[in-house]
């Protein structure tokens, strides 16, 4: 097969115009397939993380055919996507509830199966944060109960880091069947798009608004970093909970209307800009798998702070190339910024040297 053109089905709860770590992946493996001569299908739902069943049944995006299907049920993102019968290759984004077991039971010992995980499986863990919600409570129990057992359907299994793929493992997946592949840069990542000018410096994020992403923490001080301004990219996925309007509700009790920013999705060169205008990119989270806003501020240059959590210690190395607090530790992570607000010579010295890294091991 790796001597002819292949028809590849990409299957994603959601894609462009949704965009995430999981879906800007999708589509940035998938145009270059195309290039690549192959025939590209990305099967997803009709949703984003705005809006439900508002999207196009089909279209096509710079050489990707874009099938969509209606979900059923928003909050368990139940939709049937019929495959084309001539697909050679089914490529899964994510281990999500449904449609993925689905697929991978329909297909098993039919076509070869390929899963990249994203930390989809992460749920059963200890050290996921548990979701008190309908989609969080569904979600761990339905892969603690039958998800394991389609890990051993799965032709190749493709893990972000060897912390995931070690902890597969542990669940259950063949070992002989991994692949570690980390999400990639494009050489856009690289370069000069300009930068985002504001009257003050302005620490960023660009992530999914969820509770997850931990981004009241940063809000929470501000108060005590009276030079600085925190922006942040993304679009609430309502995973449960109105995140995004508890986070406003947040930054009008401590007066900082003035002083935090939410400004959508933003995407190719004007993502840049936000990146390369910030004075430092800062993940916050509870929970990141593989954090591709950490490889893009790092592909830019830029100072990067991060929690302790797996993900982030598998890319940032404290004081080589970024710099690690414990997650929580909002004292840790004032005095980071701050060290930033004054360019710490040690600080800009890790970001010269991440950019070195991502351009050798992530383009």
């Amino acid at each position: 097969m790796k001597h002819r053109k292949l028809n590849i089905a990409q299957v994603t709860p959601y894609f462009y115009p949704a965009c995430g770590g999981i879906e800007n992946a999708t589509f940035e493996v998938s145009k270059r397939l195309v290039k690549l001569g192959h025939r590209v299908t990305v099967y997803t739902s009709k949703s984003n993380f705005s809006d439900f069943n508002t999207l196009p049944n089909e279209e096509i995006i710079e050489g990707i055919v874009v099938k969509r299907f209606p979900e059923h049920f928003n909050i368990m993102g139940t939709w049937f996507p019929k495959i084309s019968a001539d697909e050679d290759v089914i490529h899964l984004q994510n281990y999500n509830i449904h449609p993925h077991t689905y697929l991978i039971a329909k297909y098993h010992n039919k076509k070869p199966v390929v899963v990249t995980f994203h930390g989809g499986f992460s749920q059963v863990s200890p050290y996921y944060p548990f979701t008190p919600t309908l989609y969080g409570v569904s979600k761990y129990f339905w892969q603690y109960l039958f998800g394991r057992r389609y890990l051993r359907k799965i032709d190749i299994l493709i893990a972000l880091n060897e912390w995931e793929k070690q902890d597969l493992i542990f669940k259950c997946a063949p070992e002989d069947r991994f692949r570690i592949l980390p999400n990639g840069l494009g050489t856009e990542s690289f370069e000069d798009c300009g930068s985002i000018k504001m009257d003050k410096p302005y620490i960023f994020n660009m992530c999914r608004i969820s509770l997850v992403k931990s981004l009241d923490h940063i809000i929470k001080v501000l108060p005590s970093i009276p030079d600085v301004y925190y922006v942040v990219a993304g679009t609430d996925p309502s995973e449960g909970t109105p995140e995004l309007e508890r986070l406003r509700k947040l930054v009008k009790e401590l007066n900082l209307e003035d002083r935090v920013f939410f400004v959508g999705t933003k995407t190719g060169a004007e993502k840049y800009r936000y990146i390369s205008g910030a004075l430092a990119v800062v993940i916050s989270s509870e929970w990141e798998m593989l954090s591709i806003t950490i490889l893009e501020a790092m592909a830019q240059g830029r100072i990067v702070i991060a929690s302790d959590n797996h993900g982030n210690q598998s890319i940032v190395k404290n004081r080589k190339n970024g710099f690690i607090y414990k997650y929580g530790d909002l004292e840790a992570l004032k005095n980071l910024v701050i060290r930033a607000l004054k360019l710490d010579p040690v600080m800009v010295k890790c970001a010269s040297a991440a950019k070195k890294e991502m351009f050798e091991k992530y383009r």
